[in-house]
């Protein structure tokens, strides 16, 4: 184990720079044909350009950065996966594979309201009702964390002091709140809930061998009433 996190530097590009300086006047003549194909496929990428326009990767690159400049005045942006992450952890949805899993009933995953139990029986009903019951249960919650460089991501644990009360199934950055945002089971959540109340030792994540404070939410930090469905 390495006493402290290995950070890889930051890409330069083959100009020597940062590749945000884009002269729109020097457009590729490929520029309309990609931008064509962006919106006739709804995905843009240097690769999906590499292989529906028949060019190289370093010029498929080029054309994606004067899209996006281009679409700067128009709050034209990225959209792939790790958007969709952000604005979806915003909004506090699970995502399966992580934080939902076969491991993890749907009370623990915070997901009981969708699963109604009152006059009603089916098979592990019984039981559905005799975990709501229990305050020692896991519990999902959605958190802010003050780090400064790294996300948090899969499998990071939670503390209070020294004890592990929880750990991390997705994480990222709030480009909307600007939060650094984490889902995380609660494997002891009265712990969890004194130290997020002040009472004790604070909660902790630790990301590559440090520790920040984490801040337990008491709701989601966009569209709380869950009106823009779509957003």
């Amino acid at each position: 184990a390495y006493p402290d996190a290995l950070l890889l530097p930051e890409f330069v590009g083959d100009d020597g720079g940062e590749g945000n300086d884009v002269d729109l006047s020097d457009k590729d003549a490929l520029f309309e044909d990609a931008a064509r194909t962006v919106v006739i496929t709804q995905q843009g990428s240097a690769s999906m350009l590499q292989r529906k326009l028949k060019i190289g990767y370093n010029r498929a690159g080029r054309i994606v950065d004067q899209l996006e400049a281009a679409g700067q005045a128009y709050g034209v942006g990225y959209y792939g996966a790790y958007a969709a992450n952000s604005m979806r952890l915003e909004k506090g949805y699970r995502a399966w594979g992580g934080d939902l899993t076969t491991e993890r009933d749907l009370v623990e995953s915070g997901l009981a309201a969708f699963c109604k139990t009152e006059g009603r029986d089916f098979p592990g009903c019984d039981a559905l009702k005799n975990r709501l019951g229990q305050s020692d249960r896991w519990q999902m919650k959605l958190l802010s964390i003050e780090s400064d460089q790294q996300d948090p991501f899969y499998a990071h644990s939670l503390y209070v002091g020294d004890e592990t009360v929880g750990v991390v199934t997705s994480g990222g950055y709030g480009h909307r709140s600007h939060l650094v945002l984490a889902l995380a089971y609660l494997a002891d959540p009265e712990k969890a809930m004194k130290a997020n109340a002040g009472k004790g030792p604070p909660l902790e994540i630790r990301i590559l061998n440090k520790r920040y404070k984490a801040t337990i939410l008491d709701d989601v930090p966009f569209d709380p009433e869950n009106t823009r469905l779509k957003s």
